[in-house]
């Protein structure tokens, strides 16, 4: 099994004219395969009705987020977070796939007991390990979006995995 370190929530960054659209893995890897990259970069797509779409293997080093990719994992959530925030169930369905993740990757432990350490990142966050020389490029991107709280999510995950009979929505 590839070894993981972080988990990194994008946006798709699909929308105009303050509308967000329900971006499929099919079209985001016809845009990556445009790009000149073999397949989509993230590891999953994450629709409006929380439907998770696979993408690119987790096997496969994903294409991401530069100069993290070997030890990173990948959502990206369909929409626009700049332009509307994650719908319930696209939330839900993040924070359950998130968990399930940290399972498998064996970085429940760390994740509770180090929560500055941002095994749980948006992407825009990058810039918080390059300060800390934990990353060496910095990026422009505001991923998962401006109107994703990445606290909030880290602090729903956090209260699951504490208390996993707790309901995801609050």
């Amino acid at each position: 099994m590839r070894r993981v370190e972080r988990i990194v929530w994008h946006t798709a960054a699909h929308g105009r004219d303050g509308q967000a659209f329900d971006t499929t893995a099919a079209q985001i890897d016809q845009w990556h395969r445009e790009r000149g990259w073999k397949e989509i970069g993230y590891n999953v797509v994450i629709r409006f009705d929380g439907t998770i779409e696979p993408g690119r293997d987790p096997e496969k080093i994903p294409a991401a987020v530069r100069g993290l990719n070997e030890t990173t994992y990948h959502l990206c959530f369909s929409g626009h977070g700049d332009i509307a925030p994650l719908t319930p169930q696209q939330l839900e369905s993040g924070v359950r796939h998130t968990i399930e993740m940290l399972q498998r990757y064996g970085l429940v432990e760390r994740f509770l007991a180090e929560p500055e350490a941002l095994i749980v990142m948006g992407h825009r966050e990058v810039n918080e390990l390059v300060r800390r020389g934990l990353a060496p490029i910095p990026t422009t991107k505001s991923c998962p979006g401006r109107l994703v709280n990445m606290d909030m999510v880290r602090k729903l995950i956090r209260a699951h995995l504490v208390s996993p009979r707790r309901p995801l929505s609050g």
